[in-house]
């Protein structure tokens, strides 16, 4: 201190501040994390951080009457400037500024010398919101659908209303934009004014009307739905649009028991994780091994972009707690809850993409494939059955295999196939799976068997 603050030796604000950081370092992290979601903590860099987290204390957690929240922000940016990279500052300020503007500080902000300050509320800009208490009628009793905001707290759901739209109109479309209920106004509750503050915009007058609002088919399970707050907090992505987040989990047997839920399932979502899943592998082979030749990059993205793999570490992140199946696909826990689960991260994936960006989709299969992939070539894993029966057969038979669906089974949701392997014309083997390609495998691995060909 005495070195790069001197005179402040003995200022009691420094340590406290210090002190209140340490306190409260879990609670901060976690609002930065959700304040800028593109930015994992660990990518951030270790000035910005520390810079954000002394901001965010003071702004959330200090004295006001001695640091308002403007200055809290402004002596921010001024460190992020000073310590910083070139884009610290605009960094820091976005961040703090979004937070500011979630906690919409009544009254309290610093204002510039040269501009008077407006004392009048009246004479403030007014904005409009709806908003509702909204509740279900349940086996286990009412249920309140809440909104779990930037700073981990739950509460009401309210928005802006937008061109000519009424109080009763934006708080539908609200409700239903938010939280993915269509909700049915039963009364009116009140209403309240307040003035809030916005780092560029200033002071506003925010005039909230709120109701009370009965989920439609309420006796439906969609207010029984899994705590996906809980999954953003373990991935560490937090989403925008959370009926997008629920979508992704929700198997097409489960909207057959439950029609009137008003959620869509994730087939579509899987459609597009897969193609995101196989550019970020692609991408990261073709830099990480820039000798290999195409076949082999091939054969490693094969290996490594597998239903079994991909249904491992789906398990691992604990998707398998928050898939929405029907009854009877609940009960079954073997290799069709593993082909579900490979489903389910494709799917995930594909909605991370539309949500934050393919930045944030490629970081996250980063953090959670790329790892494998080293055990996988120092074992050879990536000599799949295919890989390997297609080698023998050219070296040994002069021949290329030849997969073909010879039986299909099982409704749409719950298919069953069965592929034969043929040298030409003929039928070496069989394999049985819940996809071509697994089925493909088994034929392969049983194709190897009856030739007595050794890996």
């Amino acid at each position: 201190m005495a070195e790069f603050g001197p005179g402040l030796e003995n200022d009691s604000f420094t340590p406290e501040l210090v002190n209140l950081v340490s306190k409260k370092r879990k609670t901060l992290d976690g609002i930065i994390e959700k304040a800028a979601p593109e930015w994992p903590l660990d990518k951030i860099s270790a000035v910005d951080r520390a810079v954000l987290r002394l901001g965010l204390a003071e702004l959330l957690f200090g004295d006001r009457s001695q640091v308002p929240p403007k200055v809290a922000i402004n002596e921010a940016i001024e460190l992020a400037k000073t310590f910083g990279g070139d884009s610290s500052s605009k960094f820091v300020n976005g961040v703090l500024g979004a937070i500011y503007k979630e906690i919409g500080e009544p009254g309290k902000e610093e204002t510039s010398k040269h501009k008077p300050k407006e004392t009048d509320p009246n004479n403030l800009p007014l904005e409009r919101l709806g908003g509702a208490v909204v509740y279900a009628r349940t086996a286990e009793g009412l249920k309140l659908a809440l909104v779990h905001d930037v700073f981990g707290y739950w509460t009401l759901s309210k928005g802006k209303l937008e061109g000519e739209e009424n109080e009763i109109e934006g708080a539908l479309r609200e409700i239903k934009e938010e939280i993915g209920l269509d909700i049915i106004i039963k009364n009116k509750l009140g209403e309240n004014e307040y003035v809030a503050s916005h780092p560029e915009k200033g002071r506003t007058r925010k005039h909230v009307v709120y109701y009370l609002a009965e989920a439609k088919n309420s006796q439906s399970t969609i207010m029984n739905l899994p705590d996906f707050t809980k999954f953003e907090e373990h991935t560490k992505i937090f989403f925008k649009d959370k009926v997008l987040l629920k979508q992704a989990f929700v198997h097409r047997s489960y909207l057959n028991e439950n029609p009137s839920d008003g959620l869509a399932h994730n087939e579509r979502l899987e459609f597009l994780g897969d193609a995101v899943l196989e550019l970020a592998v692609t991408d990261y082979l073709f830099h990480k091994y820039p000798d290999k030749t195409e076949g082999e990059l091939t054969s490693y993205r094969s290996s490594l972009v597998n239903s079994q793999i991909i249904s491992d570490v789906a398990t691992t992140l604990g998707m398998n707690d928050y898939l929405l199946l029907s009854r009877g696909e609940a009960k079954d826990v073997g290799k069709a809850r593993n082909y579900i689960l490979a489903n389910t991260f494709e799917a995930f994936l594909g909605a991370v993409y539309l949500d934050r960006g393919y930045k944030v989709a490629g970081d996250f299969v980063a953090r959670t494939l790329f790892a494998l992939l080293d055990e996988i070539i120092a074992k050879k894993l990536f000599k799949d059955a295919k890989s390997t029966i297609q080698e023998f057969s050219q070296e040994k038979e002069n021949v290329t295999p030849v997969y073909k669906v010879l039986r299909e089974s099982g409704p749409d949701h719950d298919k069953h196939f069965t592929v034969g392997v043929f040298f030409g014309a003929e039928l070496v083997a069989e394999g049985s799976g819940q996809s071509k390609q697994e089925a493909e495998q088994k034929a392969a691995q049983a194709g190897i068997r009856a030739r007595n060909w050794k890996n």
